[in-house]
Formats: C-alpha cells, structure tokens, sequence
C-alpha cells in the first residue's frame, strides 16, 4: 500500500483525478477523467454494468457489458455539477458567459454531443 494515496494519474495521455466532493452516490475516492483542465474543469465519469442473460430453451448465460459516461463542471474548490451533452445543460452550468458561448457555438458549429467538441467550449470559457 502506499503511504500516500495517488490523487492523478495519466493513461497513454488521459488524466485522471479524484479528491472531488462526492455526487450521485459516488465515493470520494472515485476517480474522474479531466478533459479539460483549468478554472473550469470538464470531467467524465464512466462506469460499466455486465448483464447476464439466459436465452430460452439453453443452458449457457451471456454477458453483456453497457458503459455509461456521466459529465461533470467542477468550478469552484471540487464542487461537481452534473450536465448532460446539450447545449442547454452545458450554457446553464456556465451561465455568467451565456452570450459568448452561444455566438462561440455558432460560429464554430459545435456538435456538444461530441466530447471533443464540448472540451473546445469549455477551453474557450477558461480563456475568457
């Protein structure tokens, strides 16, 4: 064990993080996927479910595993608030700069579905 828990660490150049106040059930000690760092962080949570499923008539079991990634702003001291990959949800957790994202996302035709395309919005929010 480690005298000192590991609070980063970097995957063929993802980063990922944990020391952030807990939300929706999820441990402290949970780690979080940084796409954008700075002021504002974007971060992704995603988790993975196995179902097992017996078909009719057969005696073997089958194995399904669904991934599920959950979105997060962190803004102030470690504080999470969970968006949805819309417009809507990502402008309202960053309301104070609601005019320049718009005409941002407009001008560059940003599909916030995409996490590429979401971590540009977040990007430019920082640098304003």
């Amino acid at each position: 064990f480690f005298a000192d828990s590991v609070q980063e660490f970097d995957i063929a150049g993802r980063v990922f993080q944990r020391g952030y106040k807990p939300i929706d059930g999820v441990a402290p000690s949970a780690f979080y996927e940084v796409l954008v760092e700075g002021p504002v962080k974007l971060l992704k949570r995603t988790t993975k479910k196995v179902f097992e499923e017996t078909s009719y008539n057969s005696a073997t079991k089958e194995k399904t595993i669904q991934a599920n990634d959950v979105y997060y702003i962190s803004k102030q001291e470690s504080t999470l608030v969970k968006i949805k990959k819309d417009k809507k949800s990502i402008i309202g957790a960053l309301d104070d700069r609601r005019s320049e994202l718009e005409s941002y996302i407009k001008s560059n035709a940003l599909n916030l579905r995409n996490d590429i395309d979401m971590a540009k919005l977040v990007a430019y929010y920082n640098s304003l």
